[in-house]
């Protein structure tokens, strides 16, 4: 549908999002990885969430599959991810789209800081990653599976 003017457009019972990147918190999800919640799920009636992280160099996500789809976009560095059995060597601009249920992880193996957008469909994980901060590995696998994450293997090695 092609539309001429504003009020032509369906009509949404939530309101447009402005979220500045000088105005955002962040937290510390997990050593050396900061992150934001630019857009809560709660705020979009649950249909997706977009977090910021950046990654200090050695940083890394254990091997893990969801039960949402989740798109990354690298802003910066070059993090390597694993996608299933396979490798994947990406660079500024990198989109990679990860499907429901696909075994998942990346590494910051490069000497620079990683800024990355990930944009989960539907929302509701952010609530997982405050969750997770400061506590033991074995406690973020149970808490976890709340959220339709499944860890399936520590993090990759460099």
């Amino acid at each position: 549908m092609i539309t001429s003017s504003i009020s032509e457009f369906p009509e949404r019972s939530f309101l447009p999002i402005v979220s500045h990147h000088r105005h955002s918190e962040w937290f510390e999800s997990s050593p050396n990885e900061f992150m934001s919640i630019r857009v809560h799920s709660t705020q979009v009636q649950g249909r997706y969430s977009v977090v910021e992280s950046y990654a200090m160099p050695g940083s890394s996500t254990p091997l893990h599959k969801h039960a949402h789809d989740e798109i990354f976009q690298v802003l910066t560095g070059s993090p390597t991810f694993m996608l299933g059995p396979e490798m994947i060597e990406t660079q500024r601009g990198t989109v990679i789209f990860v499907p429901a249920g696909t075994p998942h992880c990346w590494r910051n193996n490069t000497e620079e800081k990683v800024q990355m957008i990930a944009t989960c469909f539907p929302g509701g994980i952010e609530d997982l990653l405050i969750q997770i901060v400061g506590r033991a590995p074995e406690e973020i696998v149970a808490l976890a599976s709340k959220y339709g994450t499944t860890i399936l293997e520590p993090p990759i090695a460099s």
